[in-house]
């Protein structure tokens, strides 16, 4: 994984604790803004709900759930770039050529698509970053005696033979 990967997704303390309470907040304040009846607001709403729900999860879960929540949020990113991009496309029938900076366009939704949604896409289906497989870890060297060494031990060993 990647080392932004690793840093987000991986087990930081520090990035878990820092988002944990604005995640936290600011799922309060979508179930404040819920409404029941079935309209764009709420679909969308409950959209974001689920999102800091697998962030959540995945910052708080087991390792191995926890990649599973993040995979599954990262599949919600490529549904919403998606989903933008349709909307602006086919449904408003906006050309795909460029137009103001701040302004949403197909053209700047399949930029986004492409730069954000297609990594997370490798995400969501491989649990990787890259299409690389991931490289097999080197063997651990045994000791005299046929025991293993100690993780700590093997990267001080590795480090002097370099």
């Amino acid at each position: 994984m990647s080392l932004f990967g690793e840093t987000l997704f991986g087990e930081s303390r520090f990035v878990r604790w820092a988002l944990t309470p604005v995640v936290l907040v600011a799922l309060v304040v979508l179930g404040m803004l819920f409404d029941a009846t079935w309209t764009p607001r709420s679909i969308l709403v409950g959209f974001l709900a689920l999102a800091a729900g697998c962030l959540l999860a995945g910052f708080w879960l087991p390792r191995a759930h926890g990649l599973i929540a993040f995979r599954i949020l990262s599949a919600l990113v490529v549904v919403a770039y998606l989903a933008y991009f349709i909307e602006l496309f086919w449904i408003r029938g906006e050309p795909l050529a460029p137009s103001g900076r701040s302004s949403a366009s197909p053209l700047g939704a399949l930029f986004g698509l492409v730069v954000i949604g297609w990594p997370c896409l490798k995400f969501a289906l491989l649990g990787r970053w890259s299409l690389r497989p991931e490289p097999e870890p080197k063997p651990k060297p045994k000791t005299g005696d046929g025991a293993m060494v100690e993780d700590d031990e093997w990267e001080s060993t590795e480090s002097t033979r370099r």
